[in-house]
């Protein structure tokens, strides 16, 4: 018996020109894609354009803060824009999440959500603890910072980040108000994530 595919696209988003900064060129939709077993996963695709326009959410979140890196202005609404981009994500997978794994503890089903955002992003997980009311995730390296530098698109990795901080806090969130996540990415170091359970644990 094979795992059920649950499919659908989360939204839809314009991409800036690399050449021509800020010019637009095409609109790609994000997807997710998977089941509780095999796991999900979010990518970008071109819409009615053949496989190879897929990239991953790596180079979804990089293209989309190009996308709002643009002409001196406001930034302030391109740093809402970001965030209201993250976060949608996040609570789409956490939605997801919730459907198909309802019995699951919260930690367990937070991490579940936190290991398919990382195999979105072609991040490894360097280093996994867990304790009764904790989970530690160290990566093997920052896969926005990496991405940046293949793509040249490293102008963009601090607005990413921002929208990939906002997608993981959406996403705990969604799955319960109580549970906490603590990120440390500091340059020339591993990420290293934390999800630290509620006090009293709703199933």
């Amino acid at each position: 018996m094979t795992s059920k595919d649950y499919g659908k696209q989360i939204l839809t988003y314009q991409i800036a020109s690399r050449e021509m900064r800020y010019e637009i060129e095409n609109e790609r939709t994000v997807y997710l894609q998977g089941g509780p077993e095999t796991g999900f996963i979010l990518y970008g695709k071109i819409p009615d354009a053949a496989d190879v326009s897929s990239v991953n959410l790596a180079q979804v979140l990089l293209e989309f803060a190009m996308s709002w890196q643009a002409p001196p202005g406001d930034q302030s609404e391109a740093w809402r824009h970001l965030e209201h981009f993250g976060r949608h994500i996040g609570e789409a997978l956490a939605d997801q999440i919730e459907q198909t794994m309802p019995v699951s503890s919260v930690l367990q089903r937070a991490a579940h959500a936190l290991e398919d955002i990382f195999r979105s992003l072609d991040a490894p997980i360097a280093n996994q603890q867990e304790t009764e009311n904790e989970l530690r995730y160290e990566l093997d390296q920052c896969p926005l910072h990496l991405a940046a530098e293949v793509g040249g698109m490293s102008r963009e990795a601090r607005p990413a980040h921002h929208a990939l901080n906002a997608m993981f806090q959406g996403l705990v969130a969604a799955i319960d108000p109580g549970l906490r996540i603590q990120l440390t990415d500091r340059p020339n170091a591993r990420p290293v994530i934390r999800l630290i359970a509620p006090t009293i644990e709703a199933l």
